[in-house]
């Protein structure tokens, strides 16, 4: 069923050989400029001092000019060169990165440990959040809310209308996988907190910030001061004497202006960061967003509603005024700045703008990048694994599944399984040994159904199923903070599982071996009690044991109960495991030959290998 992912992980290698070709020569570029550099900077030097040795200083500074201009278009074109092997190498790393993913290596995006919650219905016994998880496997978002959205996806149960919208933005994707890998590299660009801290700023923390400048006077004067202070230094230049003392008190005036509103205009920049960077970067991506032709209502109705701007223009406007504002960050230039033109003042006038005409157009883009954010995720899990089916959302009660296996093992060791619900619900009943299997195969039906209502493929060659609200009873662990033995944390799971299947409509429910931390017998009476109480409801239930007696259900409650085992095969003492699910209960067991490989052997007649029905 389940090919290798050669095709996919050819076409990446393929496209880093390429890239790093690229970037070597944009590196040898980027050298060349470095050099230019020093040559126009030792220029400016020489025509300075050879000017200044045999005329005057205003001359040396007007022949510096030209090799000074020269210097200032070196250094740009050498900072987009810098820019673009920034970019280069930010592809480079999302492509290794899916090639670490295809060779079983750890994802290189979060791992959604934060997201874990032991008091979720099945969060935590189907290993979907934090290392080795789900989510860690398939996420491919670098934003915090595009995170939470991912995590939200695979934590709540949807509607059939839901669902069928996902599988549709997220086919949409598909066929745009490798064009999402520059999406997916200018996202790298950014830090998670910046955009958290951007939205806060909007949500009117930063109006409050700028209450300062409703005063008419400020305003009046910083649209004046520029003029003001350009025709000053002219008149002193050709009168000379007094007129320097008037040039200075006004820009004495202008930093004592500045100085005085410096708590408010340090709260507005410290909003951003050093930001301007990477919501340049953002703005492309949300680029390439605006430009495609998108036909899916979850991917065109993600944009913002009513704005007049683009997101990328009012994002990429935005940026500018804070390159502006990062002007500050060097003390001689931001100090020279503020003394001839009021420039953080200016800034802030500039964000206020832009604040009035802009930003809502920011905060659809937000929205809209999240959301592909998740999509991608799941469209790129869709592209690396082609083999893999989207499955078929029922209306009716429905579980059917052709070569279903576990999406986290690796492909050339995992055994697919058929398995198909009776058409009403039943209990199903699966035993087996240690080690055969039954753990895994109610993992593999809990994440495939998660994955089915997030909107994504599942692992198998076809599936069909209804909205069930799933409950699973895997892990359970005692906690001493909680001073909770694994008992009672036992019991406070069956009573969640209990209260949950009467408030939902079409609950199921998946249990492996019940009641550890009690006596055998005590262990039987709660399962059949608890079995016979899911029975009656008539809530479908999956439930792995080793408790033999428990088969028996299957002929006291006919036509509700099935039993199904993994089996083990013994040559020579020799265990071999198909892990492949079977009609009936199990026959042999094994706990005898792996205590007999610890050193511990149990005698003759004491436990036999084979049980008889």
């Amino acid at each position: 069923m389940l090919k290798p992912k050669v095709s996919a992980l050819q076409d990446y290698e393929a496209a880093v050989e390429a890239l790093e070709g690229e970037a070597a020569i944009l590196k040898r570029r980027i050298n060349r400029f470095s050099l230019f550099r020093l040559l126009s900077f030792s220029c400016i030097i020489a025509v300075f001092v050879l000017v200044f040795r045999y005329g005057s200083w205003e001359w040396a500074a007007v022949s510096s000019l030209f090799p000074l201009i020269l210097f200032v278009q070196i250094i740009r074109r050498q900072a987009k060169l810098a820019a673009q092997d920034d970019f280069q190498n930010r592809l480079i790393w999302t492509y290794k990165n899916e090639i670490a993913l295809c060779n079983g290596q750890p994802n290189g995006y979060d791992n959604g440990l934060n997201f874990v919650n032991e008091g979720h219905p099945y969060l935590s016994d189907l290993d979907i959040f934090g290392p080795g998880s789900v989510y860690e496997r398939f996420n491919r978002c670098t934003g915090s809310e595009a995170c939470r959205n991912l995590a939200e996806a695979l934590s709540e149960a949807r509607s059939e209308e839901q669902i069928r919208m996902r599988q549709e933005a997220i086919a949409e994707l598909i066929p745009r996988h490798t064009e999402s890998f520059r999406f997916r590299a200018f996202m790298r660009a950014i830090d998670p907190g910046l955009i958290d801290d951007v939205e806060r700023q909007l949500g009117g923390r930063l109006r409050q910030e700028m209450t300062f400048l409703e005063s008419k006077l400020l305003r009046g004067y910083t649209r004046l001061v520029p003029y003001l202070m350009g025709g000053l230094f002219i008149f002193a230049i050709y009168v000379e004497g007094a007129a320097w003392s008037f040039f200075g008190m006004a820009a004495l005036l202008n930093a004592t202006i500045v100085l005085f509103n410096m708590r408010s205009i340090n709260n507005v920049h410290a909003g951003f960061g050093r930001g301007s960077a990477q919501l340049q970067a953002f703005s492309e991506a949300i680029s390439w967003l605006e430009d495609g032709q998108w036909k899916s209502p979850l991917l065109t109705g993600t944009s913002a509603a009513g704005s007049a701007q683009p997101a990328s223009a009012a994002i990429r406007r935005l940026a500018v005024i804070l390159r502006a504002f990062d002007a500050r960050l060097n003390m001689l230039v931001g100090g020279f700045l503020n003394m001839m033109a009021l420039w953080d003042i200016r800034c802030c006038f500039s964000l206020s703008t832009w604040l009035d005409t802009d930003s809502a157009a920011v905060t659809g883009g937000f929205r809209r990048v999240a959301a592909f954010e998740e999509f991608i995720s799941f469209s790129t899990l869709a592209a690396n694994h082609p083999d893999w089916t989207l499955p078929v959302i029922k209306n009716e009660f429905c579980f059917r599944a052709a070569a279903l296996a576990h999406p986290l093992i690796d492909e050339n060791l995992r055994i697919p399984n058929d398995f198909v619900f009776a058409d009403h619900p039943v209990a199903d009943l699966i035993t087996g040994s240690n080690m055969a299997g039954k753990s895994t195969f109610l993992r593999t039906v809990g994440v495939n159904i998660v994955l089915a209502y997030a909107g994504a493929h599942v692992c198998a060659d076809r599936m069909e199923l209804s909205v069930f609200n799933l409950f699973t009873y895997m892990r359970i662990r005692d906690s001493l903070n909680d001073r909770t033995s694994t008992f009672k944390a036992e019991l406070n799971r069956l009573k969640m599982i209990l209260k949950g299947v009467q408030r939902q409509r079409r609950p199921l429910v998946l249990i492996d071996e019940m009641l550890r931390g009690t006596n055998s017998r005590d262990k039987y009476l709660g399962s059949k009690v608890f079995l016979e109480n899911l029975i009656a409801t008539g809530t479908p239930v999956l439930f792995a044991t080793h408790d033999l007696q428990l088969a028996s259900l299957e002929e006291e409650y006919s036509g509700k109960v099935r039993n199904f085992h993994f089996d083990i095969q013994i040559s020579q003492g020799d265990m071999r495991f198909d892990y492949k699910l079977k009609s009936g209960p199990c026959r042999i067991f094994n706990a005898a030959l792996l205590l007999q490989e610890i050193g511990l052997a149990i005698s003759p007649g004491a436990n036999d290998l084979r049980e008889e029905a």
